[in-house]
């Protein structure tokens, strides 16, 4: 094959990517060393919560990776898929911090969690002797932990029912809790519709042709990735100022270039736009 390269992607699109934001090595540059400085270093885990906010919080860096991806390539529409995921981590994360005796009916759902994926799996593992130990355990488990997520349907007739989520508040509430509700369209309710069936995703990606005649958009999307990158940017440096707080880490001056590079960067971009 001697010297030709492969590509996965579109380079063009890379190109395109840094014609529209030359200066984005520098800022992705600065928030590499910063994921360095908090994620990279010897860690004092005392007990459950200091655990789950550091790992969630080096969850959300991949998923940041992951997005930036796909808004290099204008997969504009996939990246905002991502951006759900990434919303709702941080929102978690950030009020555990605030709440750490909730890290433990955050670890304990796990198992309502696994019991429910693997009961979809019992018709194809029957003959299966290690998963159906491991479905054994998952249910005792299971047993043993699912008062603490039972709630009444209907107070009257005393039915109950297992909740949907680890916590009794919902996303949204969560959100306002921990002062993340500003980011709540486009980090979560917006990227919900594209995720999921819905028929919303399929007008996104509707155009009308030359003839009048409704056809699919094959084209990619720059605008939305821009969307999608600056909104991942934005909850990634409060996946930093969290982190910092929790840990205690004193890394207030550097957050703070980061933000203010943050207001900078995507200002200068939109007044490209106008």
């Amino acid at each position: 094959m001697g010297n030709s390269k492969q590509v996965i992607g579109y380079e063009n699109e890379w190109e395109n990517f840094f014609k529209r934001h030359p200066e984005w090595p520098i800022i992705y540059n600065s928030l590499i060393t910063m994921t360095k400085s908090i994620f990279l270093r010897k860690i004092d885990i005392s007990n459950l919560a200091d655990k789950t906010v550091f790992s969630i919080g080096r969850l959300c860096v991949e998923d940041f990776n992951e997005i930036f991806l796909l808004c290099g390539n204008s997969y504009g529409f996939g990246a905002l898929k991502l951006i759900r995921g990434l919303y709702e981590r941080t929102v978690t994360m950030s009020f555990i911090a605030k709440n750490p005796d909730e890290a433990k009916a955050f670890r304990n759902f796990h198992y309502v969690q696994t019991r429910k994926t693997l009961s979809h799996a019992k018709d194809l593992i029957r003959d299966n002797d290690e998963i159906k130990k491991k479905i054994e355990e998952v249910e005792k488990s299971y047993q043993k932990h699912k008062d603490d997520f039972t709630e009444f349907v209907c107070e009257k007739c005393k039915k109950t029912r297992i909740r949907f989520s680890w916590s009794k508040l919902d996303l949204a509430s969560m959100a306002r809790k921990v002062d993340l509700d500003r980011l709540y369209y486009f980090g979560y309710a917006f990227p919900t519709l594209q995720t999921h069936a819905t028929h919303s995703s399929i007008l996104e990606r509707m155009k009308i042709t030359e003839d009048d005649s409704i056809s699919f958009d094959e084209s990619l999307q720059p605008e939305w990735a821009d969307t999608a990158l600056i909104t991942a940017h934005d909850i990634l440096i409060n996946v930093f100022i969290v982190q910092n707080a929790y840990f205690n880490l004193k890394l207030d001056s550097e957050i703070e270039l980061r933000k203010n590079e943050f207001i900078k960067f995507w200002k200068k971009q939109n007044k490209k736009t106008d």
